[in-house]
């Protein structure tokens, strides 16, 4: 018996209460229905289209007062509206067929795998190419699953080869449906266009095919507006045995579409006056970064645009969400089928362009990362996926922050954005990336990633030009932030703090006999020598430190400092045009074990006139074999910006008063 695909209940559905049903078209006015229950994700997505597209041909709204006022449903009039339409619907048949070539009756099948854009064509069979699609899965299929495969392949064809056209929104378009979370109807009828009922004269399918051999196209003022629901880019027919599609007949030159906009599809031009283009799907997780045009409108003379639906939404005053879909194509390969959802967004104008500058500004944030970890990622597919990764370690903050806003309270939002964007930038993403090992790499290459880590640092704080426009997009001014060279605090527990005390007290002041003699019999003495020396015993009972092998380098070299200062011994090594160290020296020096240390750094003291950061060096000293420690000597040598800091009026302690 043939399949009517008006008629006949062959949809599968799910019904609020968990149950699975077949139902008609018509029945979809049903309000115990939840969804379509297709086995897979593209099925449903395109069935979503298909019905409303049934609902805009035989009886959509006519503006946004009778969308409202028929909202409840209503399955015997949508049963009415559609029963003129039933004789354009038949799958098979010797007449006109449901998207199917009128004048195409015989010729070489192909399998009926073909209809999904995951298959595998016929040179990449022949190839031996199918690794990420798959051949000949499906030896035949059932009228339902043949009809569902058919439309959706029509509405979102990919590229075929010669003379096989995409679909009139290119291969694998973007799809987004509003969805209010009430059932199947309500989404429907959320997404169904304002228009006129057609006839089914104006099917395709319902007279010879506008093929395009001759560069000829349809243009939307030639047709009705429902052919954006019922294209036929691609000439089919159908090859039925015993109820099952066993092959499909393809020929070359369907339908060229030209100007058409898809309802349910967003748009984006290259230039103001350009034509309107169809977004299509990324690979990987729709996530904010592709909001804009999508999700949230975009600037006023922008250049994305949003489906109509999405659009239209305020007029009619809808809540929820938004379903979002689609093919992820390279050209005829398909990479991923998306199908995510996001917030529907309705906010003011100025709430709305905080969000769009919170995306911007990600957008700056996620470039400036992706360039600064050019010394340690090559370039290409290494550095993309940490700039993903960024974007989906921020995604549920950014949701987070949009809920506030929704809810009234947005005067921190944009600062708390920032602090989040460099958490997972900065003390995330690149110093996981580009710091463990960073003594043991090249000397150039640790310039060049404390460097990268600077300019990063800057960016975040608004003092380049990409950081300048992702404040500006938060409507923050970064000049009202003072621009404080940062060095590590001192904890009151830090070690440091004690060792500075104990060297002022015992060698520091040199013009003092005692401490000259002192300072001078340590900076000679061997290591038994330096252990039985009674300060040297206070020493190690203030900072607790019983271990000798760290404790007898530690006093050595404090014996050779002379002046306390604010600066770090590394960043006086590395300050000034010419640098009192070079850097082949000082990669020596960080690279230096316990047996090399103490002579390296005293040649390093003498370099500076023996004056630095005594807290620093000394705490410095008692944890050389952290790495950490010697990250930071890199950062202070090459005068950058050291992770996990504060400003220097916090981080240097004076010398202790008598």
């Amino acid at each position: 018996m043939p399949l009517n695909l008006i008629r006949d209940a062959w949809i599968p559905v799910r019904a609020t209460d968990g149950t699975r049903r077949l139902m008609a078209p018509w029945q979809m006015a049903d309000p115990d229905l939840a969804c379509p229950d297709w086995p897979r994700a593209d099925l449903t997505i395109a069935c979503y289209e298909l019905l409303i597209g049934l609902i805009f041909l035989a009886d959509p709204p006519e503006d946004a007062d009778d969308w409202e006022d028929r909202q409840a449903p209503d399955p015997d009039r949508l049963r009415r509206r559609l029963a003129p339409f039933a004789d354009a619907f038949n799958l098979t048949g010797g007449g006109p067929t449901f998207l199917q070539d009128l004048d195409l009756h015989d010729g070489a099948a192909n399998p009926p795998d073909m209809l999904f854009i995951d298959s595998a064509g016929d040179n990449t069979a022949r190839n031996n190419a199918d690794l990420m699609v798959r051949r000949a899965r499906y030896g035949s299929l059932d009228l339902p699953v043949a009809a569902m495969a058919l439309y959706a392949f029509q509405a979102h064809a990919p590229s075929g080869g010669a003379g096989n056209r995409t679909s009139m929104r290119g291969g694998g378009p973007l799809v987004t449906l509003v969805d209010p979370g009430e059932g199947l109807w309500p989404l429907l009828w959320a997404n169904v266009p304002d228009g006129t009922p057609a006839t089914p004269e104006v099917l395709p399918w319902m007279r010879p095919t506008a093929t395009s051999k001759d560069g000829a196209a349809v243009r939307p003022e030639q047709s009705h507006p429902a052919e954006a629901f019922f294209g036929m880019p691609r000439r089919l027919r159908l090859v039925v045995e015993d109820r099952r599609v066993t092959g499909v007949i393809q020929r070359p030159w369907g339908t060229n579409y030209a100007g058409w906009t898809h309802p349910l599809t967003p748009y984006y031009r290259v230039k103001p006056e350009s034509e309107r283009l169809p977004v299509h799907p990324k690979a990987g997780t729709f996530g904010y970064r592709n909001w804009l045009g999508v999700v949230v409108e975009n600037d006023k003379g922008g250049l994305r645009e949003q489906a109509a639906v999405v659009r239209m939404r305020h007029d009619r005053h809808l809540r929820g969400e938004l379903i979002v879909a689609g093919w992820a194509m390279d050209n005829m390969k398909p990479r991923d089928f998306i199908l995510s959802r996001a917030l529907l967004l309705n906010l003011e104008e100025d709430r709305a362009d905080l969000v769009r500058g919170m995306v911007k500004a990600a957008d700056q944030i996620a470039a400036a990362l992706r360039h600064a970890l050019a010394p340690v990622l090559a370039e290409g597919e290494a550095r993309e996926a940490v700039r993903e990764e960024f974007y989906r370690r921020t995604q549920s903050a950014f949701e987070v922050l949009i809920g506030r806003l929704s809810d009234g309270s947005a005067d921190t939002v944009a600062p708390d954005w920032l602090a989040e964007m460099r958490a997972n930038a900065l003390d995330g993403l690149f110093n996981t990336h580009a710091l463990p090992g960073l003594h043991q790499r090249d000397i150039k290459q640790q310039r060049a990633i404390t460097n990268a880590h600077g300019d990063l640092y800057a960016t975040l704080a608004g003092r380049t030009k990409a950081g300048v426009k992702a404040w500006t997009a938060l409507r923050l001014d970064p000049t009202t932030v003072p621009k404080e060279r940062r060095q590590r605090a001192m904890t009151d527990d830090d070690p440091g703090k004690a060792i500075l005390g104990w060297w002022a007290r015992e060698i520091g002041d040199r013009s003092a006999s005692r401490a000259r003699a002192q300072a001078a019999r340590l900076s000679r003495a061997e290591a038994l020598e330096v252990i039985t020396e009674p300060c040297v015993h206070a020493l190690s009972r203030q900072i607790n430190l019983r271990d000798p092998a760290r404790l007898v380098p530690l006093v050595q070299v404090l014996a050779h400092v002379r002046t306390h200062g604010p600066s770090s011994l590394a960043r006086r090594l590395g300050a000034g045009d010419t640098a009192p160290l070079s850097p082949a020296r000082f990669q020596r020096l960080i690279r230096a074990d316990e047996t090399e240390l103490v002579d390296q750094l005293r040649r390093a003291l003498r370099m500076v006139n023996r004056e630095c950061n005594v807290a620093r060096l000394g705490g410095d000293l008692i944890r050389w074999d952290e790495e950490t420690t010697r990250t930071r000597w890199s950062f202070d040598y090459f005068g950058q910006v050291a992770p996990g800091t504060v400003p220097d009026a916090e981080a240097t302690p004076e010398l202790p008063q008598e």
